[in-house]
This record gives structure tokens, C-alpha cells and sequence, in this order.
């Protein structure tokens, strides 16, 4: 459980609070540890046991600063499936980062059910992250679920798919604008 000052750090981190943002290095030395990917799973790790909000926000700010690892793999794919946060969207992302074949179905099925929280958007910022997720993955299995994808029934899955299919088979590549 973070206490008030670790959190003070999380948003320093992130903001600034009173003065500058803090930098990787300085995060960790006041934080008093020494790797981050590390602390980003302990912090997600107990933001599940806890079912704590506010926590699993921090733990995907430390967790995006720092970067993802495969311990933070089952944490991230458990998040799909339950309603007690609202940060589903972070957590496509962030398993999109992971660049693997074997993680697109997992990121069609984030695409199933749409949390009441993105129903004023229809789910379109999902959608978009998790089109995006696998439009970079390498693979002819993640192309093959774009050319499904892009035959969906929901018009905002459709066109986005076909989007990022063709961007992919014009040479797009992670990191490329």
C-alpha cells in the first residue's frame, strides 16, 4: 500500500509538484529503490489484491515511466476482465507494448465488451489501442485478424481496422508517424 508521500512522488513524477518533474533517477532514489519496471509490478500487484483505484493508476504511471516486463503480463491480462477500475484503455496499451502474436487474440477480446465508463464514446479509444496494439505486432496472424477485423459489423472497428491494415501493408512500422 503507498503511502502519502510515495503518491507525492507518483504525481511528481508525472506533474510536478512544487517545482519541476522529477526525473527517472531522482523518482527512484526517493522513492528508495532502484528499478522501476520492478516497482511498477509491486505497485499493480497490490492494487489488485486491494482492488485499489487510486493505486493502479500510480502503478501505471510508474509502469509506463519505466517500461513493462513479463511479470507484468498476468496483472495486465486479469485487468481485462474486471469492472472495478477504468483504466482499461492503459492497460491495452500497455500490453500492445509487448509486441507478441500470441497476445492478439487477448487484445480482440479487450475489444468484446465495452465498459460503461466509454459508452459516451461508443468504445472508439479502445478500439483505436487495440487496433493500433496489433497493427503492430509482426506476424501474418496479426495481419489476418486486421483483414477481420476489418470486415466487422461496428462501423468504428471497421474503419479503423482498415486504417491501420493499410498503413501496415504500406510498410508502417512501430515508431514511424
Amino acid at each position: 500500500m503507498l503511502n502519502s508521500h510515495q503518491r507525492d512522488l507518483i504525481d511528481g513524477l508525472l506533474y510536478g509538484v512544487g517545482g519541476p518533474r522529477l526525473t527517472k533517477s531522482e523518482f527512484l532514489a526517493q522513492f528508495g529503490v532502484q528499478d522501476g519496471v520492478a516497482l511498477g509490478v509491486a505497485i499493480l500487484a497490490d492494487a489488485v489484491a486491494r482492488h485499489d483505484t487510486g493505486e493502479l493508476s500510480d502503478g501505471l504511471v510508474v509502469t509506463f515511466t519505466f517500461g513493462v516486463s513479463e511479470d507484468h503480463l498476468p496483472l495486465l491480462i486479469d485487468l481485462l476482465d474486471v469492472s472495478w477500475h477504468v483504466e482499461k484503455e492503459d492497460i491495452v496499451s500497455l500490453l500492445g507494448e509487448f509486441h507478441r502474436p500470441d497476445l492478439v487474440d487477448t487484445l480482440v477480446h479487450a475489444m468484446d465488451h465495452v465498459p460503461d465508463y466509454l459508452e459516451f464514446e461508443d468504445g472508439r479509444s479502445l478500439f483505436d489501442k487495440a487496433i493500433s496494439a496489433i497493427r503492430d505486432t509482426p506476424g501474418e496472424y496479426a495481419e489476418a485478424v486486421l483483414v477481420n477485423l476489418a470486415d466487422s459489423t461496428n462501423p468504428l472497428i471497421r474503419d479503423r481496422a482498415g486504417k491501420e491494415l493499410a498503413r501496415r501493408r504500406c510498410g508502417w512500422r512501430p515508431g514511424m508517424p
